[in-house]
């Protein structure tokens, strides 16, 4: 009699073994999990950090660009100034028609440099949402992946407690 529940009592504790054996499992299993999500969250941030760092040198390259095309447009409406001075002897007619054509130039000059800006905050900011849809989408998998690890413990555990309970009953 005595032999009977010893060796149920070995069973049983070998089972109880196995299920926290497994259970210990699973733990390092979540915690890996949580640690590859940290890794994935680290490098969103280098990601964002980057991509701020790379804005930003586009701004400021495209200021230089714009310094470089005001320059441009002020010496090219100083040397028409002088061809206005130098033609002051001309007549009215010509002197108006220098007049809209520096006008023009100038309009023109401010338009591609407005245009070129436009394009090129645009650009950034396709950037910047492409950037935040892959990180959306990297925690939406992250959520998911914790999600299902969750449910195959909670299972898996649900399983080893009803198995001890049944190996509990029939003893």
């Amino acid at each position: 009699f005595q032999s009977i529940d010893v060796e149920k009592l070995l069973e049983k504790t070998v089972q109880l073994e196995d299920a926290y054996h497994k259970h210990e499992d699973k733990i390092q299993g979540i915690e890996s999990v949580r640690r590859q999500v940290n890794v994935i969250e680290e490098n969103k941030q280098q990601s964002d950090s980057r991509l701020k760092d790379e804005i930003e040198e586009t701004k400021r390259g495209n200021q230089n660009s714009m310094e470089v095309i005001r320059k441009e447009i002020c010496e090219k409406v100083e040397k028409l100034q002088i061809k206005l001075e130098t033609c002051a002897g001309l007549n009215n007619k010509q002197i108006k028609s220098l007049q809209t054509e520096v006008t023009q130039a100038l309009q023109t000059s401010e338009k591609n440099v407005r245009q070129s800006l436009q394009t090129s905050e645009e650009t950034s900011e396709e950037k910047v949402r492409a950037a935040e849809a892959h990180v959306e989408n990297l925690r939406e998998l992250n959520r998911n992946l914790i999600s299902q690890v969750k449910e195959k413990s909670a299972a898996e555990l649900k399983n080893t407690e009803e198995k001890l309970r049944v190996n509990y009953q029939e003893s």
